[in-house]
Order: C-alpha cells, then structure tokens, then sequence
C-alpha cells in the first residue's frame, strides 16, 4: 500500500473518473533525489460512489529524470484529461530566483503510446509539452489558472473535430492569457491569445479574483460588480467574444470557489463563499446560466465545515451514476466537487442531497490517494517545500555545489580547531614549567602548577595516561585545608 501526495485533480470530459499527478519513489528507495524519483499519473474507480473513500489505481510510473517535473509546489499546476484518456499537466514554472513566470512547460501522457505499462523504468506514452514565449508568458504574475480539454475544429476547410487542449492564466492586470495546444500533429498548429477581462464599459475596471474552465466556458468572477461572466472557447485564436453576464444571488457572499457542473442535462454553478453577514461558509445554485431564459437561483445551503477556508487547489465536479443499493435496477446519482490541499489531502463537497446523510454542503477531508502498488511520496515534502528544485540539470549542480560547500566549511572548523588546541597545549606546557597558573579556555586563572583537577572516571593519580605526583587536592583545601569545600571559590576544571 502507497500513500501519495497529488499535484493536481482532473476529471474526464463526463465528469465520472478522476485524475492525479505527482511524484513518488519506491518503498524503500535509497535516496530522495529527483534521479531516484518516479513520476505517477493514477485514476479513481469510474462512478465513485462516495467522495470520502475513493479506489485509486496506478495507470502509469515514469523515471522523474527524463522530465522536468519534480516536486512541484502547491498552486503551480494545472491539469486535464480527455475523452480517450489523454492526461495533460502545465506547470508555471519560475527559477528560484524570480517572483514571476517566466516558463509554461509540462507532459502528456497518452495511453495510445504506452503499448504496456510494465514497469516504472520506461517513459513510453509521456511526452513533453511546451510554450515557451518570453514576449508571451515574461513578466506574468499569476492570480489564478485553469485547463481543460474540448472538442474544436482546426480553421483549414475540411479539419476533423478534435479534442484540444486549452490552459489558461490570469495575471494581477486583468489579462487572461490562453494556450491552445491540438493533438500532437503536424496539421494542427498551437495558438495562443490574451484577453483583457477589465470592461470599463461595463464598470468593470478591476479585475476576477479567479477565472474556472468548464462547460466550454471560462468563468471569470468579478467582486466589484457581483457577477460572473462566462467567455466562450470556442475560439481561443479570437479576440476576446461577448461574455455572458450572470448576476449574483443577493445577500453579501464573497465567492471562494465555482464549481461548473451538468445535471440532468441543465448546466449549472455551484457558488461556494463567506457570508459577510454572518461570517459563515454558504453553498448556492445558479441554474441555466447559459441559456437564453432568465437564470434560476437555488436556496442557500449552509457548508458544514470550515475546511473550504483552507489553501484549495480549484475544485473538481464529479457526476456519479452507481447502481443503487436497496432498489435493483435503478441508479442513484452523487454530484460532488472534489480538490486537493496544499497539505496533500483530498478535500470534498456534496453538491446533490439525496438522502438525510448525504446533503448539500456535506464537506469531508477524503484523506491521502493510497494505492495498492509499492509507492510514496510523502517523504519528499518537508514543512518547508519540496526537497530539491524542479529541474534535473539544476538539481545535480545544485546539491554538488553545495555538498563542496559543507566539506570547505566542515574542513576549515577541523583546521582551525587543531592549530588551536597545538598552541594551547604548547602554553600551558611554558606555563608549566615557569610554575605560572594556566589559563583556560576562557581567560581564567587555573591555579599553581602543582594543582590537578579530579579526574572523574579515572584511576587516583592518573591523569589521561600521565603520572602525576601530587594528589589530586581541591585548590581551597591546598590553601586552607581546614576549610569546608563547598565548591564557591573553586576555579573550573582544567582540561589540556
């Protein structure tokens, strides 16, 4: 059994498996570096039938070292999978050295490519995938960001339809900025576009505190106004399209999350925010938000716990249809929004009641992703970050440098050490032999020459293998023998 701290969740395109991604090493691995380390993509049981306690497998383990991700920290990825179980992680990678991002890299796994998954020494199916643009992606400060897969057709006459991969980033400016990536094929080519989500227009003039991708949509939140507005993908190569407005429930709620989701062929958003009236977490429903009919609000649903106000990784809407247990024939339906914790659990909301123990905001910390295979990876992490940086070349130059860095440091103290205690020892012998009191580490007069400190744990009279010839003698006894020694005018014990 494994237990294993995931960097991001996906879900398939009808909301019924769930994806992760992390890093792990072998039970028992001989070092936590990146060139031991493996590289795992796992998946939930298809239609869970509960969020907290999800069967996970392993669907394939990589060497880490043939790629640049390793122990990513907590916010900087972003993750997809499409409807033929193509898994798509990006990664807004910066040097530790800046405060913004400078890099968008990652990996695909395609499960086409991967002939059998035999063991974790091969990297069949994995892929780089790339969008390096300094003029692009230099400078960006992220706020929030998002990915998903969609059905798109390339602008050639004729193109097929096809899934393609869209990520998305908003930076503090109000620009969001999208990457297109289509199947790895010549005849579909990458794009990217940016579009500035600040309408003044509209008395927009700040920008969404987060922008979320689904439906074929990305949703961007505006406090100023207490709206979302849902851009359509269908063209990322395009100027910015007509957004569709939706107006917040009434009441004061500052939205932490959304969540877009389908049920029962309605679209819908799960609004999960912080009551400024009572200072408590509320769950609320904005029904047919897309379509041409004035959009339906549900009641206000109370969260029953706290844990939504922790450090979340976007959620993730899962759609579940599992036999039911007690009416043969029928299914019972579980809607659930799921994350990850910047501590690496798994946390989860009821998004469908349909039972007294199951309701509407029904929170639940699901715990770690255990897997049945020999793996872990909570070793890696410490309360400070991961153990090494994400590139394999630094990681390696790194830990060399500094490993020549403890040994200079470690080898002057030994020197320095040495050369002290020689000439100590060579002045205290002078010292000796004039019949002067030695001085001590710290200054302080250590008695006549003829005084010996008791030597605890030796034989009387024998000092480290010296004959000595006077008994060792309390100094306020040599001086006053009829004095009680109580230890108060007593100088330290010497030591050569």
């Amino acid at each position: 059994m494994g237990r294993l701290k995931l960097d991001c969740l996906a879900v398939n395109p009808n909301n019924s498996v769930i994806y992760g991604i992390g890093n792990t090493f072998k039970h028992n691995s001989e070092s936590l570096t990146q060139d031991k380390g493996k590289l795992i993509l796992v998946r939930s049981a298809p239609n869970p039938t509960s969020f907290k306690n999800i069967r996970w497998t392993v669907v394939s383990v990589a060497p880490a070292s043939h790629f640049r991700y390793w122990a990513q920290s907590f916010g900087t990825v972003s993750c997809a999978v499409s409807r033929t179980g193509v898994f798509t992680a990006m990664v807004n990678w910066r040097p530790p050295s800046a405060q913004k991002l400078t890099d968008l890299t990652g990996l695909t796994y395609d499960p086409a490519k991967d002939v059998a998954y035999k063991n974790d020494d091969t990297s069949d199916g994995w892929k780089w995938v790339s969008s390096n643009d300094d003029n692009y992606w230099n400078g960006t400060t992220i706020r929030s960001q998002a990915a998903i897969y969609l059905n798109q057709t390339q602008k050639a006459e004729g193109s097929p339809v096809r899934e393609r991969f869209i990520h998305a980033v908003l930076d503090d400016g109000g620009i969001l900025r999208l990457a297109s990536f289509g199947p790895h094929d010549p005849s579909w080519n990458d794009t990217k576009v940016s579009w500035d989500l600040r309408n003044p227009s509209a008395n927009i003039t700040s920008p969404p505190l987060f922008v979320r991708l689904g439906q074929g949509h990305a949703h961007a939140y505006y406090q100023e106004t207490a709206s979302i507005i849902s851009y359509p993908l269908t063209d990322v190569a395009a100027p910015i399209p007509a957004g569709i407005v939706t107006k917040l429930m009434d009441g004061g709620i500052v939205l932490n999350h959304i969540i877009p989701g389908v049920r029962n062929g309605t679209s819908f958003l799960a609004c999960i925010g912080t009551n400024t009236a009572t200072d408590k977490l509320n769950i609320y429903f904005i029904y047919n938000y897309l379509g041409s009919t004035t959009p339906n609000y549900s009641t206000l649903y109370p969260v029953d716990s706290s844990s939504l106000n922790l450090l979340l990784n976007p959620y993730q809407f899962v759609h579940s249809l599992y036999p039911s247990p007690t009416s043969p024939g029928t299914l019972n339906q579980l809607d659930f929004g799921i994350s990850v914790s910047n501590g690496g659990d798994l946390y989860g909301i009821n998004l469908s009641g349909n039972s007294t123990s199951n309701t509407v905001g029904q929170t639940s910390n699901s715990g770690s992703v255990y897997v049945d295979a020999p793996y872990d990876s909570y070793s890696i992490y410490s309360n400070s970050g991961p153990t090494t940086v994400p590139l394999p070349e630094e990681a390696g130059t790194n830990a060399r440098s500094m490993a020549w860095i403890l040994v200079s440091i470690g080898g002057a103290l030994l020197v320095g050490f040495v050369v002290y205690r020689v000439w100590r020892q060579k002045v205290n012998r002078k010292m000796r032999a004039l019949q002067v009191e030695p001085v001590g580490d710290r200054g302080e007069h250590l008695g006549p020459s003829i005084y010996q400190p008791p030597q605890y744990g030796l034989g009387q009279g024998q000092r480290q293998g010296v004959e000595l010839t006077t008994p060792a003698v309390p100094y306020r006894q040599q001086h006053n023998p009829s004095a009680r020694h109580d230890g108060a005018d007593a100088p330290p014990p010497y030591s050569a």
